[in-house]
């Protein structure tokens, strides 16, 4: 059996001499503004979707209406606590 000790040095793309081009990240605030708005249309249409399936279980707006707000409540504030440092110690 043959150990390898150091790997063969990365090549260039496509061999044409070149190093690899990078991928560059749009960070245009319009582009940001429709990806936090798609985002925020989703979220509603799956709180919707959740409100019409506890109330068909409920029976009661009320309720399902309750549910839907204390599940997204509580994930809000999950979200918000484990965003933190993980290396920070308190």
């Amino acid at each position: 059996m043959t150990r390898i000790s150091d790997p063969a040095p990365a090549t260039p793309a496509a061999g044409n001499g070149r190093h690899p081009e990078f991928l560059e990240i749009d960070t245009a605030r319009k582009r940001r503004w429709l990806g936090v708005a798609g985002y925020g249309l989703f979220f509603l249409a799956i709180a919707v979707v959740l409100l019409i399936v506890f109330v068909k279980f409920s029976g009661s707006l009320a309720m399902g209406l309750f549910l839907v707000l204390f599940m997204i409540a509580y994930m809000t504030i999950m979200g918000h606590v484990a965003e933190g440092k993980l290396d920070r110690r308190e």
